[in-house]
């Protein structure tokens, strides 16, 4: 992939880094703009979310909408690309609200998605997950 981008570091490839969540409805075309650019690379990754939306953060309806609808239209793209996704997860209090993310995430994206507590257990999650395909 060209470099990185607003939502995606592509640095340390097949690491990709999300820095921030795409809140708006136009951050999360761009998002889906820059995910099909990762794909069309043909590399394989997995994605590192850094930072999670807050305990009830329900984000934009109408970017929901948009990435529920592009993954209909890409799965199998996206299935043959993606190897999971990490979930980083720094504040202890937070872990069980993010432990109940997993499941829903795997059956949306329908690739393993792994929580890790530091970034060096992410990137090692990560790592693992590209090694399983």
């Amino acid at each position: 992939m060209p470099g990185s981008t607003q939502f995606l570091d592509t640095s340390a490839l097949p690491v990709v880094r999300m820095p921030a969540m795409p809140s708006s409805a136009a951050q999360i075309e761009q998002w889906l703009a820059d995910m099909e650019t990762l794909m069309q690379a043909g590399q394989v990754f997995v994605l590192l979310y850094e930072r999670l939306p807050e305990p009830g953060e329900r984000g934009d309806p109408d970017g929901r909408k948009k990435t529920v609808l592009w993954l209909k239209a890409h799965r199998e793209a996206f299935g043959a690309h993606c190897r999971g996704m990490v979930l980083l997860c720094g504040d202890a209090n937070a872990l069980p609200h993010v432990q109940a993310m997993l499941e829903p995430l795997e059956k949306a994206y329908r690739v393993p998605v792994r929580v890790a507590c530091s970034a060096e257990q992410a990137r090692s999650c990560a790592l693992q997950l590209v090694g399983a395909s």
